[in-house]
């Protein structure tokens, strides 16, 4: 009985120590900061031109990240990793233009020990492309979009650009000269055919872009000059009471009353159109991608997320303040890259037509404008 006492004294006591080593060795992990990080958080995944550009958040106890990456859904530890990135986003690049990258993040802690892997975002870098206007007789038409306009005011609507204007002006051209038209909408008729057009130097002199209505020489320029060879973000609202807003790179620059819309039947990009509505004048001059119309006047909110502080965010993708995708009715996102067709991808199916242009005036945007 004793001896049987004695063994279990003796496997009570070996618990206890083997108990003791396991507390003892689980504060060991936790003082040298071996309890597994968590996943980090807010991954986002960007393409551009032959890459993927990921974004996260920054983990606490984390010294370095890894990406691990495919070319299918399912990424894991054992999906080829990209180590030692030492700051919370990483530029992904030398890859396939139009192939689906799938992504996730873990991050590392100074024992090199790697936490949980994030959630998995995936993107497809594209070449950003846009239109580049000569000046003379480029234009695209793209006329079917006024009929998803309300059939009677053709009112509220919003357009917006990216546009690219290469001219220089002296400030010694003639009045109307070389007024440059980015977008316009006209109809036909008889001599009262301008609507609502967005000119870049209308006097052909002055680095400001304009407003003209419905009335002869009915310009409202913006407040201040813009110089030529960069992009600009451009919004012109109306609202259903023909009351206009022009915004250029998120900030408001004009304003005006008493616009109209009513009967329009044309659109165009790239020019806009004299005589009985049937004539082309004025062409851009420069680069024009991103086009977009809304059926709805844009607030000033969601044209500051559309700007984006320069970066640009896709009409299709709601984001932040800006939540109006679903009041697109035109959009062209100018990635065809060939042909004589500027697709449009919304459900409307509101293609242009390229005019005295060819595959050579496809160019590289260099926008890479986010899709979140």
């Amino acid at each position: 009985m004793k001896k049987i006492i004695f063994v279990f004294l003796i496997f009570c006591f070996s618990l206890n120590i083997i108990s003791c080593g396991e507390k003892d060795e689980y504060k060991n992990w936790e003082k040298y900061g071996a309890i597994q990080l968590s996943a980090p958080a807010n991954l986002t995944a960007t393409g551009g031109d032959s890459k993927v550009t990921l974004d996260w958040t920054v983990l606490s106890g984390a010294t370095s990240y890894n990406v691990y990456w495919d070319n299918a859904t399912g990424v894991s530890s054992s999906s080829t990793a990209i180590t030692g990135i030492n700051t919370d986003n990483y530029t992904h690049s030398s890859l396939n233009n139009g192939t689906t990258y799938y992504y996730k993040v873990a991050a590392v802690d100074s024992n090199g020990a790697t936490g949980f892997l994030s959630s998995e975002v995936n993107s497809t870098p594209m070449r950003d492309y846009a239109l580049d206007f000569d000046g003379t007789n480029d234009y695209v038409a793209a006329d079917g979009v006024t009929s998803n306009l309300d059939s009677s005011t053709g009112l509220p609507f919003t357009v917006s650009a990216w546009a690219y204007p290469d001219t220089t002006v002296s400030g010694t051209t003639a009045c109307c000269s070389k007024r440059e038209a980015i977008f316009a909408f006209n109809k036909t008729g008889n001599n009262d055919e301008n609507l609502n057009m967005l000119y870049f130097a209308q006097d052909g002199s002055t680095q400001k872009f304009y407003h003209h209505g419905k009335a002869a020489n009915s310009f409202t320029g913006t407040s201040n000059t813009f110089e030529s060879g960069q992009w600009y973000h451009i919004a012109l609202i109306v609202d259903s009471s023909g009351n206009g807003k022009l915004y250029i790179n998120g900030g408001q620059e004009a304003t005006w009353s008493n616009g109209s819309n009513t009967s329009v039947n044309k659109f165009s990009i790239g020019q806009e159109y004299d005589g009985t509505g049937s004539t082309a004048t004025d062409f851009f001059d420069g680069k024009i991608d991103e086009v977009a119309i809304w059926n709805v006047a844009l607030s000033a909110a969601d044209v500051t997320a559309l700007y984006n502080s320069g970066n640009g965010l896709k009409a299709s993708a709601d984001s932040g303040n800006y939540d109006n995708s679903g009041d697109l009715i035109g959009y062209w996102k100018f990635n065809d890259g060939t042909g004589s067709t500027l697709t449009d991808s919304t459900s409307n199916s509101n293609n242009g037509t390229l005019t005295n242009m060819d595959s050579s005036d496809w160019v590289t945007s260099g926008l890479n404008l986010i899709d979140w």
